[in-house]
């Protein structure tokens, strides 16, 4: 394993640190394996990205409820009631259950009750946001 010193250029030969005395470092750095040391990136990526499909686990489906129900209330003036929210982020399925929207008059039934909504989408339509 070949690692030049803090002071060489990367195109420097290390014969020509030989000549001015200077000893070759040797393997990785210390308290940690080469393997270790490779491992490190691809671990942290990983982390992340579990780090993100958690959070969105959790987040979305609150963040849709609320949105709907705020959607419904600036548009329509009504309430809107969503009774289940589930989202699946390693497939990026999200699925509505039991979604009404309330009448115009109070003591009205519901004037749209929707039992299952599901949504499947692609993630080469958010990242081309279509």
């Amino acid at each position: 394993l070949y690692r030049p010193c803090i002071c060489c250029n990367p195109g420097m030969h290390w014969r020509s640190h030989k000549r001015n005395g200077m000893k070759k470092p040797e393997g990785p750095p210390r308290g940690r394996s080469a393997a270790v040391a490779a491992l490190r990136w691809p671990g942290a990526g990983l982390a992340v990205v579990l780090a993100v499909w958690a959070l969105a686990w959790l987040a979305v489906p609150t963040l849709v409820r609320m949105g709907i129900e705020r959607w419904a209330m600036d548009t329509w003036g009504r309430t809107a009631t969503v009774g289940k929210v589930e989202f699946r982020p390693w497939t990026l399925e999200l699925l509505l259950h039991d979604v009404s929207l309330a009448a115009a008059s109070p003591g009205a039934p519901p004037q749209v009750e929707i039992r299952r909504i599901y949504i499947d989408m692609e993630l080469q339509s958010l990242v081309r946001l279509g």
